[in-house]
C-alpha cells in the first residue's frame, strides 16, 4: 500500500484545494512561533530554566496525546484515556504500596485491557466511539476511585523514585528520565504508524472506511489494535505520573481529558480521520505546554486560561477539519 493512503478520501469527493492540505501542517508551527513572540517579554520565559520546565512537562501529555491520535486517525475518538491514566496509575500504586514496586509494571497490562475492551465494543458491536469511550471514562475513573478508596495512594520505591525525579543533561538541558522514556516510546509509535502494514491501514480506514472494507482490509482488527495501543500509551503516562509524584490520586487523569484531544487537533491531525499523525501531536503537545507555561508566567487568571485554551481548540478544529458530517465514526 502506498503512502497515498494518508490522503485517502471517499470515492466521488472533490479534490481538496492545495491550501486546505497545507494549512493544517502549518498550524502548529505558526502557533508555536506566535506564542514565543507573545510571551517573549514575560519575565523568566526565555530562560534555560524555563525551557527545562517546558521539556519536563511534556512527556505525559505527549503520550496521552499520542494515544488519542490513533483512534482519531481512524475517524473515531477515545475519551476514556484520562480514565485509563488514573486506573492504571491508581491500581499499580495500590499494588506497589502493598507488594513492592515491581507491581507498577501491571499498569501497561491494565491499559491494554482497557483499550482492547473499548475496541471490541466499538468495532464488533458497531457502536459510536464517542459514546462508548465517554462511558468508559466514567467507568474507569469510578473503578479507580473504588480501588483507591477515594483518597491518594502513596508508595515508596527506590527505583521508581529515581526514574521519576532524577535528571540527565541532554543537549545542554536538564531532562528527567521520564522525558527520555517518552521519546523512545513516541519514536516506536511513529515507526508503527508510518512503517508497518497496520499503521498504513489506519490511514486508509480513516480516509475511507467503506472503501477499505470493500477492499478487504481487516478493519475490525485494526480498530481493536488501535484502541489497545491507545490504552497502552495512556497507562504508561499514568505510570509516569505515579513515579513522578511517588503517589497516585483519584483526579490525576482529569487534566488530560480534553487537553490530549487539544494536542491532537492543534497538531493538525484531522478529526475526520486519515490525515496527520503522532509526530504532529508532539508539536501540538508542545504548543499546549508552552501556552500553559506562558500564561502562568504572565499571571493570567486560571479561569481565563481555560477560556483561551477553548478558543485555541476551536480555531485549530476549524483549520483542520475536512468533513463535518464525518467527524466521529
Amino acid at each position: 500500500m502506498s503512502a497515498d493512503v494518508q490522503t485517502a478520501k471517499p470515492v466521488g469527493a472533490p479534490p481538496r484545494p492545495q491550501w486546505k492540505t497545507l494549512v493544517p501542517k502549518a498550524v502548529p508551527f505558526t502557533a508555536l512561533l506566535l506564542l514565543v513572540i507573545v510571551f517573549a517579554g514575560t519575565t523568566g520565559f526565555l530562560t534555560s530554566r524555563n525551557l527545562d520546565s517546558i521539556i519536563n512537562a511534556l512527556p505525559v501529555l505527549m503520550l496521552v496525546g499520542a494515544g488519542a491520535t490513533l483512534p482519531i486517525l481512524l475517524g473515531s475518538i477515545d475519551l476514556s484515556l484520562a480514565g485509563v491514566v488514573v486506573l492504571a496509575g491508581g491500581v499499580s500504586a495500590t499494588l506497589a504500596a502493598k507488594h513492592g514496586e515491581a507491581w507498577l509494571l501491571v499498569a501497561p497490562l491494565i491499559g491494554i485491557a482497557a483499550g482492547t475492551l473499548n475496541g471490541l465494543v466499538i468495532a464488533v458491536g458497531r457502536l459510536p466511539s464517542f459514546l462508548v469511550t465517554l462511558g468508559s471514562y466514567f467507568a474507569f475513573t469510578g473503578l479507580a476511585q473504588v480501588i483507591m478508596g477515594g483518597v491518594p495512594q502513596p508508595f515508596t520505591g527506590e527505583l521508581a523514585t529515581k526514574i521519576g525525579s532524577n535528571q540527565v543533561a541532554l543537549l545542554g538541558q536538564n531532562v528527567s528520565y521520564l522525558v527520555l522514556i517518552g521519546i523512545v516510546v513516541l519514536a516506536l509509535v511513529i515507526v508503527f504508524t508510518a512503517r508497518t502494514r497496520y499503521g498504513r491501514y489506519m490511514y486508509a480506514i480513516g480516509g475511507a472506511e467503506r472503501v477499505s472494507r470493500l477492499s478487504g482490509l481487516p478493519v475490525t482488527r485494526v480498530k481493536i489494535a488501535a484502541f489497545a495501543l491507545s490504552g497502552l500509551l495512556a497507562s504508561i503516562a499514568g505510570l509516569m505520573l505515579t513515579m513522578r509524584a511517588s503517589a497516585a490520586t483519584p483526579t490525576m487523569g482529569d487534566p488530560f481529558l480534553l487537553t490530549s484531544i487539544a494536542a491532537v487537533v492543534v497538531g493538525g491531525t484531522s478529526l475526520s480521520g486519515g490525515i496527520g499523525g503522532v509526530q504532529w501531536t508532539l508539536l501540538g503537545a508542545l504548543v499546549i505546554t508552552v501556552l500553559d507555561n506562558g500564561m502562568t508566567l504572565a499571571g493570567v487568571d486560571a479561569q481565563y486560561q481555560i477560556i483561551i485554551r477553548g478558543l485555541v481548540i476551536i480555531v485549530a478544529s476549524a483549520l483542520t477539519i475536512r468533513r463535518l458530517s464525518d467527524v466521529v465514526k
